[in-house]
């Protein structure tokens, strides 16, 4: 699922410190990284994902979070794109652990419309792929009252597809149908 985000607020950047990767030596995180090669990075980790190489994406991820202090609003964002990745994996109960792990930073309260809707889709698809299909039709409905009451529809087709997945996963495939028919219609109209 390709996503498109306005620009977050500018967070303070953290001063470096040591950091664990994953073979478990220290490694020394650089003090930051410009908004303009982040979201470079992030663009080509959503060109990954839609090219069907997640894992590739994660990578990136990965290699992002433990070289570099990231402003917590630009966490949030990476956050996001990882639990999306990691869904696209097929590895639904990690991809909730990581927007569980977003909602604790400070700067969540704070973020844009555009990007705590890309949020809360996020965890819709994620809550449906581990089968809890109630809770994520429920989290859609709130996901899709919130598209159409801000300002930007960038990612009304992609609730409306949600949506559809989530039907189609209870068999209803009208209803399926006609959400995939609203998503389409929806992404014609950008």
């Amino acid at each position: 699922m390709s996503s498109k985000w306005v620009s977050t607020r500018k967070g303070q950047t953290k001063d470096a410190s040591p950091a664990q990767a994953p073979s478990g030596k220290a490694v020394r995180k650089e003090p930051s990284i410009s908004n303009e090669r982040f979201e470079s990075r992030l663009m080509e980790c959503e060109i990954k994902i839609d090219k069907g190489r997640p894992r590739s994406a994660e990578s990136i991820l990965t290699e992002i979070s433990e070289q570099y202090s990231i402003p917590s609003a630009l966490n949030i964002k990476l956050g996001i794109l990882l639990a999306q990745t990691l869904s696209a994996q097929g590895k639904f109960d990690e991809s909730l652990k990581t927007l569980h792990s977003i909602k604790d930073e400070d700067a969540f309260g704070d973020i844009d419309s555009e990007l705590r809707i890309a949020f809360d889709l996020q965890k819709a698809v994620s809550l449906n792929g581990t089968g809890d299909a109630d809770k994520a039709e429920a989290q859609l409905k709130e996901t899709l009252r919130s598209v159409l009451d801000s300002d930007s529809d960038q990612l009304l087709g992609n609730v409306y597809v949600a949506f559809a997945d989530v039907y189609n996963g209870q068999k209803d495939y009208k209803a399926s149908f006609s959400y995939a028919e609203k998503g389409l219609d929806a992404s014609r109209d950008l």
